[in-house]
């Protein structure tokens, strides 16, 4: 009984503090700072996009209204129109709905582009093998490690995953469990990097499904 309370003890006096990218600890309630736009560059914080008219009129087509291309066609001509009974002959940021949807597709969220991996089968090959044992394949993936830094980085997921161990009990005092980290081998974990005093260590267990489909 002595030794659950010490456990408790540790993980409510020393989990999960906020430290900056030095390991160092910060004060409490020290909120992060602003995250960087993704795409932003030195010139233009709406790149890809030419700037905030064109990201605007993108996302109120795309997002908001979820124009189908026709209709984005309609606005473009209708956009040109007006700029040219304005007196202004510069043209578009787009003079199509294909192009359109090659500026969003070249948005960036993160820097995890995919790789190309080609391998084999690599054993002994019989007298008349079957074809996969000849046939070289391509994995296409991206660095797990990269993925998780941009899972980390990004807001909208700020409050919808668990960063710490913690233990739920229902109205009559029965164990819940909801998720990985409800569980007893996240806290028990947690308990042991701290009785090795390892206070500037984090355990990040990454769980994923597999969907055949």
């Amino acid at each position: 009984m002595l030794r659950q309370f010490c456990d408790n003890y540790l993980l409510i006096a020393c989990i999960a503090l906020p430290c900056d990218s030095d390991r160092k600890f910060l004060p409490q309630h020290t909120r992060p700072p602003p995250p960087a736009a993704p795409n932003a560059t030195e010139d233009n914080a709406y790149h890809p996009f030419e700037d905030r008219l064109a990201f605007d009129w993108a996302h109120y087509h795309f997002v908001e209204l979820q124009s189908s291309e026709r209709q984005i066609n309609k606005g473009l001509d209708l956009w040109l129109a007006a700029k040219l009974k304005a007196g202004d002959t510069s043209p578009l940021p787009w003079s199509s709905a294909e192009e359109i949807y090659q500026t969003i597709d070249a948005i960036q969220e993160g820097d995890a582009p995919f790789k190309t991996i080609k391998f084999k089968y690599a054993g002994p090959i019989r007298e008349n093998p079957p074809t996969w044992m000849t046939r070289t394949y391509e994995l296409c993936m991206r660095d797990s490690r990269i993925l998780l830094h941009n899972q980390l980085a990004t807001m909208d997921f700020a409050d919808t995953f668990t960063p710490t161990p913690y233990r739920q009990f229902n109205h009559t005092g029965d164990r819940v469990w909801s998720n990985l980290m409800s569980g007893d081998w996240a806290w028990n974990e947690a308990v042991c990097i701290l009785r090795h005093h390892c206070t500037d260590l984090i355990l990040i267990p990454i769980t994923g499904y597999y969907c055949s489909g």
